[in-house]
């Protein structure tokens, strides 16, 4: 059975590396690269080959999807239906229900905040890690990267905010 396993792994890594070869051998062959985006223009709108028409659409379409200038989801708020959600349940809970209920929440929140302490670390470590390994000019584009993503990126996380459970915690 380890022989099998042995085995499947080594025919695992052959194929991905064989993947990687034909696909390195068929940009040279046919002399083509990735398009390379220009300041005015998305990667998609690049890869797509979009006109100035299809990215003023594609900017219209999907501007909606996007938080406003001030930070505001312009499509209603998952957070309003985790709040009416919570403030029904709560209401079926006695009172010592609801104080063990913020207790839980109070505890995952300190767990979740641990958790995106520990992984924004490892994210600011490997970034000065391939800072490192940058050419000067190269760094200054990574940084330029970075700063795009960070208007652009992530910004919340999922499940009931603190105090959703309990209206005291909001105050």
């Amino acid at each position: 059975m380890n022989n099998f396993k042995l085995l499947a792994a080594v025919a695992l890594c052959m194929a991905y590396v064989a993947g990687i070869a034909t696909g390195w051998a068929g940009l040279t062959i046919a002399g083509a690269a990735p398009p390379v985006p220009d300041r005015n223009g998305s990667w998609l709108s690049h890869t797509l080959g979009l006109t100035e028409e299809q990215e003023a659409q594609m900017e219209a379409i999907w501007s909606r999807e996007a938080p406003d200038a001030a930070g505001e989801e312009a499509r209603p708020s998952m957070r309003n239906l985790y709040d009416e959600r919570n403030a029904a349940v709560r209401a079926l809970m006695t009172e010592e229900q609801q104080k063990e209920m913020d207790l839980i929440f109070a505890e995952f929140e300190e767990k979740k905040a641990a958790y995106s302490e520990a992984r924004r670390q490892r994210h600011e470590d490997a970034v000065a890690k391939t800072m490192a390994i940058l050419t000067p000019e190269q760094q200054q584009q990574y940084e330029e990267v970075l700063s795009k993503f960070d208007r652009r990126g992530p910004k919340g996380g999922h499940g009931p905010s603190p105090g959703s459970w309990s209206r005291k915690s909001r105050d």
